[in-house]
């Protein structure tokens, strides 16, 4: 009896040294994240002085920018203290700047470089300054849940994916209230600067907060500076010369195209199937362009190419249709298609039929509660436009299911989980059987979203 019971305890032990085994790895601290932790980190020249890295002072370049209107008029602070003249770097900084209290915050979706980004603020502050990070991104800042960020937290993150080190949110700080809030944090903790690293979304809310934080926030009466820098794996964060590109695209796209490389490899082995791959990378076709030059699919979808001819979802499908039939009579019954992400938005109708299902489901949403899906779908072919009607029913029963699914906050459907490739692909088959029977069509579909993302 003893035995059996030392058996069991031995096992019972050996059960808690795996699990904390494993959530040791799960802190960051396994083999593949301790190397890329020794990696070395590239810094631009600018950033440096005598090999190390040190602060650089900024002076105002050639090029001035001309805001329209409604610019000029909603950031008077901001474009009055800048003159919208770019800044250009002019050395590294002499005078020891000391004393000063920096904030940093993620906002949106990660995106590789993220933590390296702090550390490198950190570096840069050096000892006479605090770094600050803000929990759970915007949201966070609202609560003032800030934390002093140290070297040992450094050099735990750096050269490590995704957001998790400070967390992140989609918070939109633009009431008036939450500006408030945010001026009392600044005061509590006595910041000089905010740090927003985001997409598109979040250097928009950074502008905002830079004008109306722009003073009146100290005692003395002067303000916070706020700094956005621009993060998102999309690619459509850019402006020419000025910002090619913002970070996380290049890492995101070296990603993809290793699995699409994959796809395309094994098509030429096995010789059978048709992948309809969609990428992520929202409404723009940067992502999908991109990595379309690095593996040269069999067919790239671009959704402003389609917005630009005005190609309906059926020319769509018969082109692709054509394609495979006539690769199918050399042989090569195989391939893969690249699909956007945001594609479903620029077919002509799709959108301004999806407008009018958001606005007809909202008008009717007493006449449609208790009904079933299928039910919905009857009730709504006759409310919407004809045309709209008719795209509606000529759809796969998926992607109708889906385009009834539950929208968001503000009454829109998130476009980004229509399954645009299984639509594709459905859509097809069909139109294939149509032109000759005789050809064999097998697909799979697939999603490369996240993976690329951390």
């Amino acid at each position: 009896m003893e035995n059996i019971i030392g058996s069991v305890k031995s096992a019972d032990l050996i059960k808690t040294e795996l699990m904390d085994s494993l959530a040791f790895m799960e802190r960051g601290y396994s083999p593949f994240e301790k190397a890329v932790r020794e990696m070395r980190v590239s810094v631009c020249d600018a950033f440096k002085k005598s090999g190390a890295i040190a602060p650089v002072t900024f002076e105002p370049g050639t090029k001035t920018l001309e805001p329209n209107h409604e610019i000029a008029e909603a950031f008077p602070n901001s474009i009055a203290a800048s003159q919208n003249i770019i800044l250009a770097a002019s050395g590294a900084m002499t005078a020891q700047v000391s004393g000063k209290r920096v904030a940093v915050l993620f906002s949106g979706g990660p995106a590789a470089g993220g933590h390296n980004v702090v550390a490198g603020l950190k570096q840069i502050l050096g000892p006479a300054n605090t770094l600050m990070g803000v929990k759970a991104g915007p949201k966070g800042l609202l609560k003032g849940n800030l934390f002093e960020i140290t070297d040992e937290h450094v050099k735990q993150i750096m050269n490590t994916g995704g957001f998790d080190f400070l967390g992140t949110d989609r918070t939109k700080i633009e009431k008036p209230d939450d500006i408030d809030k945010v001026r009392n944090v600044c005061r509590e903790q006595n910041i000089d600067a905010i740090v927003i690293i985001g997409g598109d979304d979040s250097n928009t809310n950074a502008a905002l907060l830079a004008e109306k934080l722009f003073s009146d926030v100290k005692e003395d009466g002067s303000g916070v500076q706020v700094i956005g820098v621009p993060k998102t794996i999309d690619g459509d964060l850019q402006m020419g010369d000025d910002l090619p590109i913002s970070f996380g695209f290049d890492t995101a796209t070296k990603i993809y195209a290793e699995k699409v490389g994959n796809l395309l490899r094994d098509t030429s082995s096995s010789l059978k199937y048709w992948h309809f791959v969609r990428l992520m990378g929202r409404s723009a076709s940067h992502v999908t362009l991109e990595v379309a030059l690095q593996t040269h699919p069999t067919i790239t979808l671009i959704s402003e190419e389609v917005r630009e001819r005005d190609v309906p979802l059926s020319e769509i499908v018969d082109i692709i249709a054509r394609t495979i039939i006539e690769r199918a009579k050399n042989g090569l019954n195989y391939g893969v298609i690249l699909v956007p992400e945001g594609l479903i938005e620029f077919i002509p109708g799709f959108t301004t039929m999806i407008d009018d299902l958001n606005d007809k489901m909202s008008q009717f949403k007493d006449e449609l509660s208790g009904k079933n899906i299928r039910e919905q779908l009857l009730f709504m072919y006759s409310k919407l436009t004809q045309s709209h009607g008719e795209l509606l029913e000529s759809l796969p029963e998926s992607i109708k299911y889906m385009l009834m699914s539950d929208r968001d906050e503000h009454g829109n459907l998130p476009v980004s989980r229509i399954e645009t490739e299984a639509m594709l692909s459905n859509a097809v088959k069909a139109r294939i059987t149509e032109l000759d029977e005789k050809v064999k069509f097998e697909s799979l579909n697939h999603f490369f979203g996240y993976e690329a993302r951390c």
